[in-house]
C-alpha cells in the first residue's frame, strides 16, 4: 500500500511475482489479474489503481483474493485540484 501510495498523482499497474524470482509489471488497466497470472505463470499478482482521491489494491493468490482501499484525505484532494483552473478564459 505504501508503495501504491508513493506512485503519481494518477496510475495503474499490473504486478505479478514470477516462479523464478522477480516482479514483472504491466501498466495500464483493464487486464484481467487471472489470465495474466496464467499467460506469465505468476504465483501472485497484484493490480494497482491509484486516483487523485485514493488507492485501491487488490491481489490474487491461487483461488484467494483480497482488496485493499485507502481513501486519501480531504486536503490530499484539494491540493490535487489546486493547480488545476476553476474556469475557463474565453
Amino acid at each position: 500500500m505504501e508503495q501504491a501510495l508513493s506512485m503519481g498523482p494518477a496510475a495503474n499497474v499490473t504486478v505479478l511475482e514470477l516462479p523464478a524470482g522477480g516482479y514483472y509489471l504491466i501498466p495500464g488497466s483493464g487486464h484481467d489479474l487471472a489470465a495474466m497470472q496464467a499467460e506469465h505463470g505468476a504465483r501472485v499478482g497484484w493490480q494497482v489503481s491509484r486516483s487523485p482521491s485514493g488507492v485501491l489494491v487488490s491481489g490474487r493468490s491461487g483461488d484467494r483474493s483480497c482488496l485493499f482501499k485507502r481513501d486519501l484525505p480531504a486536503s490530499a484532494i484539494i491540493g490535487a485540484l489546486r493547480d488545476t483552473p476553476a474556469y475557463l478564459l474565453i
